[in-house]
């Protein structure tokens, strides 16, 4: 009893430690899953069972005789085991891992069947030879018997060389030799009695066993003759039976094979399919488009999961849904003409950017499909609508960018020219922010391909120099803030159109005393700026007074005056 709680407790515990590890595992749990789990707990629990019943059988015979069973099982749970890795690492579909585990079970359960009507066929043998060795068993008794009971001497010795007879004798009986063992069994009978009855007629006992010894020679020669041939009235019925409840069992595991094969790939992909198409014609596309992904390999399965998301994305785009029907084309481009309605559905999206006046994303969609129609012409007219409304709302610098992209197109260059020249003279370029603000710069010089820009007023108060110190250019801080945290207000956009002055090195710098001189365009400022020159003595720098005149005696560095930067701007 306790060898058995023992297994039983042990089978349990593997049971548990399997469904612990499975559910711990990061695995995706959908139908492939279930079919896998469910078919690796049956051959667990098989194995188990049978391996319980192999150890409790208590003779060796039994347990020998289950040996071809445990063989079965555990062969399933080592096969099972493996297929099921298998289709969890490739992740195969829930039919098709289903049907091979049926396979795998219903040939199994073949086996078991076999197997099982062999094990009964063996049982039946031994207990047939069993029967037949009875007669040769109880005879020998018998005569050991009466050689213990007799006091004679010679008697005795013809009842032991009886019994060696008897000991060597076949000892297989047979219908056939029924009337010789019974007349066999008569006469030692009678012996017997005799024997019992205290006969003293000695020589009619040796007569007797002379004669059953005879008769044992007799049966001998009989049972040599009858060996192998069929037994009078013996029919084949056990065998029959068991060869009939085989065939049987086997007959109907592979029908029930037949039909999960037939299910699993006819009957059910085709309810399946026959419920995606319903689902497709009611416009449910995702979900039909999902169930068909899911009989992949099935008829037109596959198509008719694009065709699902094929007729989405065209009826997205037909409600003006464009960029999310370009997402769904996307997933199918070499479906019918998807890569067709790719194009068209974002030449209408942009063209709708366009009209409602956001030029940005218009140009950004028009520049993903240059070559569809009049995509390029189209880009060039979006830009030139940008930039026109850019100069209208005296964005100058952005809207120069972006004429300078057009090159010939209309009059963009004579926009350009407009922009950095008359602008220039009678008004402000706006170009960067500081402090969150536009900066507003005077044009002073205008080259081929470049301006000489400089703030219109002071943009803030500082020191030349935050120690008393030399007032040199170089080392000044006055220099250090404009080309960092000045410099740096710009975006990379606005600072790839900055030219470094190639005199100072400087990417913005301040006018010299001879820079002031030269440009007469320079008016009246607000309050005193700093320039870059130094005074009368090193530890002073000149400015320009709120009147417009250089004080070139200069003021300590460490006073605060404006600061006007100045830097070259590209006009390409």
């Amino acid at each position: 009893m306790n060898s058995k709680k023992t297994i039983l407790s042990t089978g349990v515990i593997v049971i548990a430690l399997f469904n612990l590890l499975v559910f711990l595992l990061p695995i995706d749990r959908n139908n492939n899953f279930w079919v896998v789990y469910v078919s690796s707990m049956t051959s667990i629990i098989l194995a188990c069972v049978v391996f319980l019943c192999t150890l409790t059988k208590k003779s060796m015979e039994a347990k020998f005789n289950n040996l071809a069973l445990d063989w079965v099982v555990w062969g399933y749970f080592i096969v099972q085991s493996i297929a099921s890795v298998i289709e969890l690492a490739c992740n195969t579909d829930y039919r098709t891992s289903l049907l091979i585990n049926v396979v795998i079970l219903g040939i199994t359960a073949i086996l078991l069947v076999l197997v099982s009507t062999g094990k009964k066929e063996i049982e039946r043998v031994d207990n047939k030879v069993n029967e037949k060795v009875f007669f040769i068993k109880e005879l020998q008794v018998e005569i050991d018997t009466m050689i213990e009971k007799t006091n004679s001497n010679n008697l005795k010795k013809m009842l032991q060389d009886l019994s060696e007879v008897i000991r060597y004798s076949d000892p297989m009986t047979n219908s056939n030799l029924a009337d010789i063992e019974n007349k066999i069994e008569i006469n030692v009978k009678q012996l017997n009695e005799a024997m019992d009855n205290g006969s003293d007629d000695e020589e009619q006992l040796k007569t007797k066993i002379t004669e059953i010894q005879s008769q044992i020679s007799e049966r001998n020669r009989k049972a040599k003759l009858y060996k192998g041939k069929p037994e009078v009235g013996e029919t084949s019925e056990n065998t029959v039976n068991n060869k009939t409840v085989s065939i049987a069992g086997v007959t109907i595991i592979v029908l029930i094979i037949i039909g999960i094969t037939l299910y699993v790939t006819t009957i059910q992909p085709n309810t399946e399919y026959n419920q995606a198409m319903r689902l497709l014609q009611n416009k449910q596309y995702f979900e039909a488009q999902q169930a068909f992904k899911k009989m992949a390999g099935y008829k037109d399965s596959e198509d008719m999961s694009k065709e699902a998301i094929y007729l989405y994305a065209s009826e997205l785009k037909n409600n003006g849904q464009y960029i999310d029907a370009v997402e769904q084309f996307r997933t199918i481009e070499e479906y019918k003409d998807s890569k067709d309605l790719i194009q068209e559905s974002i030449y209408t999206y942009a063209n709708e950017l366009f009209e409602v006046g956001q030029y940005e994303e218009a140009i950004e969609q028009f520049n993903e499909i240059q070559s569809y129609k009049d995509s390029e012409d189209k880009i060039d007219e979006v830009i030139y609508e940008y930039a026109t409304e850019l100069l209208d709302n005296k964005e100058y610098s952005k809207a120069a960018e972006q004429f300078l992209k057009l090159d010939n197109y209309k009059d963009s260059k004579d926009k350009v020219i407009e922009i950095y020249n008359l602008f220039g003279e009678n008004d402000v370029v706006y170009f960067g922010k500081y402090n969150e603000e536009p900066i507003e710069w005077q044009i002073l010089e205008t080259r081929e391909d470049e301006v000489l820009l400089i703030t219109k007023e002071p943009i803030d108060e500082m020191a030349y120099n935050t120690e008393y110190e030399s007032a040199e250019w170089t080392n000044s801080a006055i220099r250090n803030w404009i080309n960092g945290e000045f410099y740096n207000s710009f975006d990379s956009s606005e600072k790839s159109r900055i030219v470094k002055n190639s005199e100072l090195n400087d990417n913005v710098f301040l006018l010299s005393k001879e820079g002031v001189e030269s440009y007469d365009e320079l008016k009246n400022a607000s309050q005193s700026w700093w320039i870059r020159t130094q005074g009368e003595d090193s530890t002073k720098a000149m400015y320009v007074t709120e009147n417009g005149s250089i004080n070139e005696d200069g003021d300590i560095v460490t006073r605060l005056h404006g600061v006007r930067p100045c830097l070259w701007l590209s006009l390409d």
